[in-house]
């Protein structure tokens, strides 16, 4: 994290977290980040398909509106252009 976010963060998002300082990582994992869209108790997913076959690692495409896949409905519905494990 550099310097500029570190202090936009502390400006924004501070309860709950010690003074974030550039380089230095903090969790955010059940805590309230509303930069990050996070309430607390509730941690970030998404539904994401992933497919193996062989060699090849399948993720699943992004939505072309933006869509995250934090819900099932936004679940994609075709797959990425498959990754190939060098051999």
């Amino acid at each position: 994290m550099i310097a500029g976010f570190a202090d936009l963060l502390n400006k924004v998002a501070s309860a709950g977290f010690a003074p974030r300082q550039a380089g230095q990582r903090q969790s955010v994992f059940g805590k309230t980040c509303a930069p990050f869209g996070l309430a607390e108790g509730c941690n970030f997913m998404e539904y994401d398909p992933i497919y193996v076959q062989g060699d090849y690692l399948f993720w699943g495409a992004r939505n072309v509106d933006g869509r995250g896949f934090d819900t099932e409905q936004n679940r994609p519905t075709n797959l990425q252009i498959p990754l190939r494990r060098k051999g």
